[in-house]
């Protein structure tokens, strides 16, 4: 019986740390980084525009990978030459860390299922609502997320989701957790008690429903600020 339970306690210690690491079936240490890129897309996972549409300013390493639209990278020391890129498939993350002075010769040092970090503040609005010219249907989500008032979550988040008519509307508890934020739709609603994760990508957040799909809401300005059409 100890034996069995020695056992039992070895294969669960082994499966947790198959599950820290994502993809460690293909990727290896000291593999080439363009390898390595080249099967994380190969099986599905996306590189995260970690910088788009932001004021940063690229040096050195950084601007040769963005020339090769390499554009998941989030730094590269310059002492060091270390280089950190971000993916994510659905609501999974992964950094991947390379060392290398240039591209095509850089390797992979760890990686792990670290995810981006999430904004300093990330209050603001973030929609992908639209209206159809023709008949005038809206579709889409728009998220406002601000500080709360009170209670045990950080943030409250003014949803509105809208799937044909006007937009459902209500405001919820907003938490952050290793840089994810999650939120759960009111019991009476059109996604009753539908629980959602979402990561910050870039401009973007990108939230998960339950069925599988994901949305991408761009932050900016509300549906309601800008034209109809």
């Amino acid at each position: 019986m100890r034996i069995k339970k020695f056992f039992t306690f070895i294969f669960l210690i082994i499966a947790m740390m198959s599950s820290a690491s994502p993809s460690e079936d293909y990727l290896k240490k000291d593999q080439l980084f363009t390898a390595a890129r080249k099967l994380l897309i190969k099986n599905k996972w996306v590189p995260v525009k970690i910088h788009a549409e932001q004021n940063y300013e690229y040096v050195g390493l950084e601007k040769d990978l963005i020339t090769l639209n390499i554009l998941e990278v989030d730094s590269c020391s310059i002492d060091s030459s270390r280089c950190i890129f971000y993916y994510r498939k659905n609501n999974q993350c992964l950094r991947l860390d390379t060392i290398g002075e240039q591209s095509k010769y850089m390797k992979v040092v760890q990686w792990s299922d670290e995810c981006p970090e999430v904004p300093l503040e990330p209050t603001g609005i973030y929609s992908n609502l639209v209206q159809s010219k023709e008949s005038g249907d809206m579709s889409g989500v728009e998220l406002m997320i601000i500080p709360a008032n009170a209670g045990d979550a950080p943030y409250s988040v003014f949803i509105q989701d809208a799937e044909g008519g006007a937009p459902f509307t209500a405001i919820v508890p907003l938490n952050i957790d290793n840089s994810k934020i999650l939120f759960d739709f009111p019991a009476l609603s059109p996604r009753p008690n539908e629980h959602v994760e979402g990561v910050f990508v870039g401009n973007e957040l990108v939230i998960h429903w339950s069925d599988g799909n994901e949305e991408h809401l761009r932050r900016g300005k509300s549906f309601w600020q800008k034209s109809r059409y």
